[in-house]
């Protein structure tokens, strides 16, 4: 059985195949358990211990001969280390699922391009949920109180990948239009600032890297352009991950220029 782990001070969370959250410390002593209501996509931890994990919920579905279209809904659920105080935070819209008869099986034709909700947890331990299809956010407590919303209005890049699509394909696949404004995975720097990559076209190699950065309160700050993709931020320097020639993973850091 697999386990993926996400690790906070001295303790460790592990989710495995059912649906269920085993809490153990960094040496592998077992803590405790409890059972989940339903898959959790991600998991994080906020500074106070409280624990978080995203479910998405089907809805309806739209059938054809060939196609099948289920849409798709997430909450956030908010659990304290022993699996009490469950809060459920949502729904938010999530991308659909797209699927092609191929025979007698299926195949996926949903994209990662589809508008759906990102969320996040800030040093101060809030939770930041936004939609990418219109650039929305909302600020929410540790109890789902929400706090403000803001937004910000962008300019929709044309998705090229369509372009290598049949009319008919066009018409049941996930693939938008135009690109949703911002990537879902969102990050935190040490002041609480969120980092928000924007959308490009894949096959733009070479093309830097833009980020628009909001501060603790929602007010938007500066747009941050980088010739590489940036996972982390700290101390005033960005924290890439690079390739060499032989295909080894580097991690590189970057200072700021103004």
């Amino acid at each position: 059985m697999g386990f993926s782990f996400i690790c906070r001070s001295r303790d460790s969370f592990s989710i495995g195949i059912e649906p269920g959250l085993i809490v153990n410390q960094t040496d592998g002593k077992f803590l405790g358990s409890f059972r989940l209501e339903k898959f959790a996509s991600q998991i994080r931890i906020d500074p106070a211990g409280w624990i978080f994990c995203g479910e998405k919920s089907r809805g309806t579905e739209a059938l054809s001969s060939e196609f099948r279209k289920i849409e798709q809904t997430l909450s956030i659920a908010r659990y304290a280390p022993d699996g009490k105080s469950a809060v459920r935070i949502g729904p938010f819209p999530a991308d659909p699922i797209i699927m092609k008869a191929i025979g007698e099986g299926m195949v996926s034709m949903s994209s990662p391009a589809a508008p759906q909700t990102g969320w996040g947890i800030d040093p101060a331990g809030r939770l930041w949920v936004g939609f990418n299809g219109s650039y929305e956010l909302g600020v929410f407590d540790p109890d789902g109180k929400p706090l403000f919303k803001f937004g910000r209005e962008f300019k929709p890049v044309k998705n090229k990948a369509l372009d290598k699509l049949t009319i008919q394909n066009r018409k049941m696949t996930s693939l938008p239009e135009f690109l949703p404004a911002f990537v879902p995975d969102f990050f935190f720097d040490e002041k609480g600032n969120a980092w928000f990559r924007m959308y490009r076209n894949e096959d733009e190699k070479g093309e830097p890297y833009y980020y628009d950065v909001f501060s603790p309160e929602g007010v938007y700050l500066r747009q941050i352009v980088a010739p590489v993709r940036i996972y982390q931020v700290r101390n005033g320097k960005m924290y890439a991950i690079g390739e060499t020639e032989d295909g080894f993973k580097t991690l590189k850091c970057y200072q700021f220029q103004n």
